[in-house]
């Protein structure tokens, strides 16, 4: 039970408390005479022996209030006390609706705003902020015509000296009975959050996983003896610091979507000390009001514990991700945004489906979810379905019954145990396959050619495929449960001329590697990193990626101008006709052949396509006048 310490400035306030204790459910450890000058040390000594609850009265509670940091119940006086005091001042004043002046401090007195009507008089309150002003106060209230006075001592020796009746103000059992009656749901609550605390702290300590509280500000409330072993700070080092502090390897933005947005955050993987560890952070929310948050921490065992024979057969078997997200060029707005999205997709062990055309981010993008996920120790293993045999697709990928054991036989499935299983143009697989890769993707079981049997295993899919996936399954050529299945987290990626300031960050990147590669080093002029990217580049970054090797090797100065670029892009990539024998170059420009495409994606609709580059529809007809575009 909360421990209550008594102050009151007369002794017989002090008889009447301990007449009353008993009678509540409080543990009064002392009782104390104080004055304006000793309130506050003995409050401070009073806590330093272990109060947790301090009554006292007027003046003293509100000094004793500001300089310690338990709860501090007020005396004050009761509407009937008051009432009693107001109706003897009415009886010594000699005028039927006397002026009645209440002197002292605010936090002393009940409500008085009704007496004026209920006893015929006039109250006015003089409430002060300190001793000293308490005379200055009665002499206001003499000159402005108070006919009785009612407040402390010298406040009546004043109004006495001046002539006018005076009533001390005494705090009645009353009050202190009021007093007690606060002090006791303030001791129960008191209580009941030392309870609340042990419970959660025996929750902390005794958790198999590191837990942190924090509060709104995402500062350290708690934490238990898994966090502090990975940390090595206790719990006193660590309590009011920034979460992000204490585990910089924390995102910011997951813990603010946790305190700003008052969403779950699931499976983030983060590194403390060299350990690999599974986060989850869920916002504690009040009446809907985030109030703090929760983080748990618990090994990834697969990526902790994996052991280095593993591992070297991984990297012998060439099944490794090298792409994370750091390493993409995302300088475009949809760029940013299909980074952003994949890892969130990163968190989630859900299947995803990838679409975008022949040499787009697709494989990379994998790569980078799974090297960002729980599986990033694991295998990734990558398979272009379109390069397999039909009749092999369902064995190489699902194997056969009766395989061996060595990973020289396994299949691919198998080969991606733990990990990713990464499947391009996956609309290339037949339907005895993809009905092999719906039961892994919905199940998690392998079913091996001649083989009924469902073997468990533990892999996660992520599917490719240049071509949107709908007008498959509406032909038949695409099983609607698998779409349905793969689905679930879904990405579609823009062609490179359909994202200009992109096709310059990766030029930039090919061109560096190729330098490398060949010792030559060149230097692009702003003409010709304009050219590079005014280009369609319709094979996206393998094609790009085999320009710049040839820009590399046949550069014949150090400094590479536009001339020279579209002297190779001429070389390379001319849309040739040879009407009566005569070879005519024809060049497709970039602008116009992304208004055809656009205006074949929309139908013609010039609204739509209008909409999509952020052009108005005059802007548009006008573009389309100038390459000769009709739309139709």
């Amino acid at each position: 039970m909360a421990k209550v310490v008594f102050f009151a400035p007369r002794q017989e306030m002090i008889d009447q408390a301990q007449r009353l204790a008993p009678g509540y459910r409080l543990d009064i450890v002392g009782y104390a005479l104080t004055s304006s000058s000793t309130a506050v040390l003995r409050a401070q000594e009073a806590v330093a022996g272990g109060a947790q609850i301090i009554i006292a009265r007027g003046l003293h509670a509100m000094h004793i209030r500001q300089k310690v940091d338990v709860p501090v119940v007020e005396i004050r006086l009761t509407g009937q006390e008051m009432g009693l005091l107001v109706s003897r001042a009415k009886e010594m004043a000699s005028s039927i609706c006397p002026k009645i002046a209440v002197i002292g401090f605010q936090n002393m007195f009940c409500d008085m705003s009704a007496f004026d009507s209920l006893f015929g008089v006039e109250i006015h309150p003089y409430f002060v902020r300190e001793t000293d002003q308490l005379l200055g106060a009665a002499d206001e209230a003499i000159r402005e015509g108070a006919q009785v006075v009612i407040g402390g001592d010298a406040v009546c020796e004043r109004a006495k000296s001046a002539g006018i009746p005076a009533l001390f103000l005494a705090s009645g059992p009353e009050s202190i009975a009021e007093a007690f009656r606060i002090a006791e749901k303030v001791a129960y609550s008191s209580d009941l959050e030392k309870r609340n605390t042990a419970q959660i702290k025996a929750l902390l300590d005794y958790s198999f996983n590191g837990i942190i509280q924090t509060n709104a500000a995402g500062e350290v409330q708690h934490l238990n003896h898994f966090v502090e072993k990975l940390t090595g700070k206790s719990e006193e080092e660590s309590v009011g610091l920034p979460v992000t502090a204490l585990i910089p390897s924390l995102d910011p933005a997951l813990l603010d979507e946790a305190l700003g947005g008052g969403r779950e955050v699931y499976s983030t993987l983060i590194t403390i000390q060299k350990s690999a560890l599974i986060t989850n952070i869920a916002p504690i929310l009040i009446d809907s009001v985030v109030q703090g948050a929760f983080l748990s921490f618990h090994e990834g065992k697969r990526v902790a514990e994996m052991e280095a024979q593993m591992r070297r057969e991984i990297y012998k078997l060439g099944h490794v991700a090298k792409y994370h997200f750091d390493n993409l060029v995302a300088l475009s707005a949809p760029a940013r945004e299909a980074v952003k999205t994949a890892k969130f997709f990163a968190r989630s062990d859900s299947p995803v489906l990838i679409t975008g055309e022949f040499g787009t981010e697709k494989e990379l993008l994998a790569e980078c979810i799974h090297n960002d996920s729980v599986r990033k120790g694991a295998p990734f293993v990558s398979v272009r379905c379109d390069s397999l045999q039909a009749g092999e697709m369902s064995e190489e990928i699902f194997g056969a019954g009766g395989e061996g054991d060595t990973a020289a036989h396994k299949c691919l499935a198998d080969m991606a145990k733990g990990g990713t299983l990464f499947l391009d143009e996956v609309d290339a697989l037949d339907m005895s396959a993809q009905y092999k890769l719906f039961r892994l993707v919905r199940d998690g079981v392998l079913i091996r050619s001649g083989d009924t049997r469902p073997l468990p295993t533990g892999v996660r899919v992520i599917a490719a495929s240049g071509l949107p996936l709908g007008p498959a399954v509406r032909e038949g050529r695409f099983r609607r449960d698998l779409y349905y299945a793969l689905n679930v987290l879904s990405l579609s990626l823009l062609p490179l001329r359909r994202r200009r300031e992109d096709i310059e960050g990766w030029a930039e990147r090919f061109l560096e590697a190729q330098q490398q590669k060949q010792s030559r080093y060149l230097s692009l002029t702003a003409g010709a990193r304009r050219a590079l990217a005014a280009y369609a580049w319709e094979g996206n970054l393998p094609q790009l990626e085999s320009f710049c090797e040839r820009v590399v090797a046949l550069a014949p100065r150090r400094t590479v101008d536009e001339v020279f670029i579209a002297q190779q892009l001429e070389q390379c990539y001319p849309a040739a006709h040879e009407p009566d024998g005569e070879r005519v170059i024809v060049y497709q420009d970039p602008d116009a052949q992304e208004l055809k495409e656009l205006l074949k994606t929309h139908r013609g609709n010039r609204q739509k396509v209008a909409r999509e580059l952020g052009v108005s529809t005059t802007t548009l007809w006008r573009r389309m006048k100038k390459y000769g575009i009709s739309g139709d």
